[in-house]
């Protein structure tokens, strides 16, 4: 019976470390996908990444979930950068993994009024699944105009506004950002 912790705490890390490794790294080329709005129009974001290239700008996607409480601590904060930044060609999108549409819309409607388009991939079908949101959550992602991610963070950034702006703004275009003079404060993730 000594040996039981010691296996579990080896198996968690196991686990953990398939769940921080799940999608796509910094410096791949961001996969494809494409999923509806909660107003249901059309997003393609292959359409988003060459609007951000004629614009020498960047997307920011946020994964998350009416159901992850990190998630919806970050949402707030997530707004105010994006009415920071939103002028200098900052593309904000907030990527529901939610099961039912309607909890979303509630959420948005009376909980979480964003300015920012709210994207729905129920169950994660689509982009979740690409991205590791299906393991992890919250999740943000950075890509540039040439559809190469620039940052990725999984995990609640409790010092979003400080720590999202500072990364973004050393993001220019052919460089990657030094991320690692940006300190975030990192929290919890929910896990499905």
């Amino acid at each position: 019976m000594k040996f039981f912790p010691i296996f579990c705490l080896l198996l968690a890390s196991l686990l953990f470390s398939e769940v921080s490794d799940a999608g796509p790294k910094v410096g791949d080329k961001a996969p494809p996908f494409a999923v509806k709005t909660l107003a249901y129009n059309d997003f393609v974001l292959a359409e988003k990444i060459q609007e951000a290239k004629e614009k020498k700008g960047l997307i920011v996607l946020d994964f998350w979930a009416t159901w992850c409480a990190p998630c919806k601590r970050e949402f707030p904060a997530f707004q105010k950068v994006y009415k920071d930044l939103a002028a200098k060609n900052v593309s904000f999108y907030a990527v529901s993994i939610d099961a039912k549409r309607q909890d979303v819309w509630q959420y948005i409607k009376n909980d979480a009024k964003t300015d920012f388009e709210v994207l729905v991939d129920q169950n994660a079908f689509n982009a979740g699944k690409k991205y590791g949101a299906d393991k992890s959550l919250p999740q943000i992602v950075v890509i540039d105009g040439e559809g190469v991610i620039r940052y990725r963070h999984t995990g609640e950034i409790k010092n979003m506004e400080e720590g999202l702006k500072a990364i973004i703004e050393k993001v220019k275009p052919g460089t990657f950002p030094e991320s690692k003079s940006v300190k975030l404060q990192t929290g919890e993730t929910a896990s499905q």
